[in-house]
């Protein structure tokens, strides 16, 4: 008796940890899904731009230098979704992991 009492309990327990462990990490991926990076706006990249407008769009830029008596920048950034696109995302995978349960 007391052996398939122990036996029930390891594994009650062992598939409670196993539920709460999977279950931990099922909305990262919707919570991911929405910080993606936002879409930046291309059309400040065409001649004739502002220097700070396109800073403002891309940040500092990460070299500054004159070359040939001509100011130059170069960016670096990472383009990203737009707001339509990572909210659809993030519900996708919101509900994706409601009807896997998680898996």
């Amino acid at each position: 008796m007391v052996r398939g009492f122990m036996r029930r309990f390891l594994t009650s327990a062992l598939l409670l940890f196993v539920t709460l462990t999977l279950g931990a990490c099922t909305g990262d991926a919707s919570k991911m899904a929405s910080e993606q990076p936002r879409a930046h706006d291309m059309s400040v990249l065409k001649a004739g731009t502002l220097r700070h407008r396109v800073i403002a769009e891309f940040g500092t830029p990460v070299l500054a230098e004159v070359r040939n008596g001509t100011k130059v920048d170069v960016f670096k950034f990472i383009d990203g979704y737009s707001t339509a696109a990572r909210t659809s995302r993030s519900f996708l995978h919101g509900a994706m992991n409601i009807s896997t349960f998680g898996l």
